[in-house]
């Protein structure tokens, strides 16, 4: 058999039976296509949970050896000498999502030639200068693409060999994706008062907070409060697209390592470290020790240790000298998850982690607190007893790209075969008055398409309108997912059930019980026929079953470990000052 290896069907040999590698070959859009061909699907490496455990294990640890070489070989490269802690700040994020993609498209490419089924495929004759992302965002905008999954895999089947290949000069899309310009209001008085803000003296700006969810008027009071000007940064430093440097390349040598993977790993480092590390690294840094306060003691961010590459090298040396780092929670999951590489990295770079409720009994730096962004939606959020019902949905990228307890790329089929079967078990009145909320952008699937095509009459929703207003004009919230959704409506005490397989959304030991009181309430359901008969059993009046003392405790015991909002401000002032 012929092996497609993603969905571009320029690599396709249509007249020949065609095994597809997985099924993000086959979006929903691409249906009619598919029912004239002759294939196989090959089965998922990591449908078996536990080796997806076990995997998520081994290249943590793989990834701790990666990060002290490349720390070593960057700062010979660059003549410096920051710690592993810098570079786990500054590159740690691109790392470890490099090794669990490249890792997942490995094991699918040797599934495909152990299975004895592929004679041949073809691979895109690439320009090697094109394919090397800017930075982590950059990187980000293309990991879940085509065009560059198309790349990664002929790569790999390049270098391990044992498949015969023909290489096509036909053009792939390696463009980064410019952000769009916010001109509102708002945004031009958030830009205001930063320029205001960069004419304070360093010497007021001892706790600086960037991208910290926190409101601006709500900034605004708790930095008076710690005595200082109020400053607002709001704004990255902007990374130049320059010519790949060979010669600076060479000189990032990671060991072969133990087996097959291990040893095509270097080359593909070398190959992939995004230009900001390597040859924009010293410019990009110059930049942002200027841009940035020079003489703090605590930096506090929420979101800003991934794509922001200025603030994470000026972070970093601030870091060197003595500063220290506070890390605040930013969404769903943290807490929850039996395991997360995002927050994994968030805990480990901080010297200081504020949760919104839960604590890591086995890491000293988790701090429970509260969270100002959930606080934001306690009093927006009112149910309307004559209204819809939300259905929110969830999405994730065709490609696997970041290992945490959920579905992982092809996985996403399976929690979609839940959702119709939530579908078919609700009565006619409950599904009148549906309205599913897909996830505001395509992420590869075609899912309108596919919605369409399950229940034609089913209500759809995909654009910009705020979950908040859509959740003023409904009267229950169903979440399907481990997320930020289902901490805005608990914390704001909204009618809310919630369900999905937990078998793919496993929970940490410390969540368990938890869980179970919700379980036990009926806000909580590991199947969705269990959550469809509690949501026709309740959505004619919510509230008995809602207020009833049951419901309460456990909603309120959620929210303590979880989405807790009490005194959010005054318990960051405490504990800065503390840490100060």
């Amino acid at each position: 058999m012929f092996l497609a290896t993603t969905a571009n069907q320029t690599f396709w040999k249509k007249e020949e039976k065609i095994l597809f590698l997985g099924e993000w070959c086959k979006p929903f859009d691409q249906h009619q296509t598919l029912e004239n061909l002759d294939y196989e699907v090959l089965p998922y490496h990591w449908d078996d949970r536990g080796k997806l455990y076990n995997d998520q294990k081994y290249l943590s640890k793989l990834y701790e050896r990666v990060l002290g070489e490349l720390a070593d070989d960057l700062n010979k490269l660059h003549k410096v000498e920051f710690s592993i802690r810098y570079w786990r700040l500054v590159i740690g994020p691109w790392l470890y999502y490099f090794l669990q993609i490249l890792y997942d498209r490995y094991l699918s490419v040797s599934s495909a030639i152990d299975s004895g089924k592929v004679t041949s495929t073809w691979l895109p004759n690439v320009l090697m200068d094109n394919v090397v992302p800017k930075d982590f965002k950059c990187f980000s905008n293309w990991f879940a693409r085509d065009d560059y999954n198309l790349f990664l895999y002929g790569q790999i089947i390049e270098k391990i060999g044992g498949l015969d290949y023909e290489k096509k000069n036909e053009p792939l899309i390696f463009k980064d994706t410019k952000e769009k310009k916010n001109i509102s209001v708002r945004s031009s008085l958030m830009k205001f008062a930063e320029i205001l803000s960069e004419i304070v003296p360093d010497c007021f700006n001892k706790v600086v907070f960037i991208a910290c969810y926190i409101k601006p008027k709500d900034l605004f009071r708790l930095q008076l409060s710690l005595g200082q000007l109020p400053y607002f940064c709001i704004s990255g430093v902007g990374v130049k697209s320059s010519d790949v440097n060979n010669l600076m390349r060479e000189q990032i040598k990671i060991a072969p390592g133990i087996n097959r993977f291990e040893s095509m790993l270097s080359g593909m480092i070398r190959q992939q470290i995004p230009k900001v590390y390597i040859e924009e690294y010293l410019n990009t840094a110059k930049i942002a020790q200027k841009k940035y306060p020079k003489k703090n003691k605590v930096i506090v961010t929420s979101n800003a240790l991934f794509g922001n590459e200025g603030f994470k090298l000026w972070a970093g040396e601030s870091m060197e000298r003595g500063s220290k780092l506070v890390g605040t929670q930013h969404g769903g999951a943290h807490g929850i998850a039996l395991w997360s590489t995002n927050e994994t990295h968030e805990v480990k770079v901080a010297d200081r982690y504020f949760t919104w409720g839960w604590k890591d009994q086995d890491v000293k730096t988790t701090v429970p607190l509260a969270s100002a962004r959930l606080s934001w939606g306690g009093d927006k959020i009112k149910p309307d007893p004559l209204g819809d019902i939300l259905w929110t949905g969830f999405s994730i990228p065709r490609y696997s790209y970041c290992l945490y307890s959920s579905p992982v790329g092809p996985q996403y089929l399976d929690y979609i075969d839940d959702q119709k079967l939530f579908l078919k078990e609700v009565c006619p009145a409950v599904h009148k008055l549906l309205l599913l909320r897909l996830y505001p952008t395509e992420r590869g699937w075609g899912e309108v398409h596919m919605w369409k095509k399950i229940a034609s009459s089913l209500r759809i929703y995909r654009g910009q309108k705020s979950s908040f207003d859509q959740l003023n004009e409904s009267r229950l919230s169903v979440g399907t997912y481990n997320g930020m959704g289902i901490l805005e409506t608990l914390s704001a005490n909204y009618p809310t059930i919630i369900y999905w397989n937990p078998n793919h959304w496993e929970l940490r030991a410390s969540a368990k019980p938890i869980f179970d009181a919700l379980l036990d309430a009926g806000i909580f359901h590991e199947t969705p026929q269990s959550a469809a008969f509690k949501v026709n059993e309740v959505y004619q009046d919510t509230q008995p079953w809602w207020t009833s003392d049951k419901t309460q405790k456990a909603r309120r015991m959620f929210c303590d470990h979880f989405a807790n909002t009490s005194r959010p401000l005054v318990r960051y002032k405490e504990e800065l000052l503390r840490l100060m």
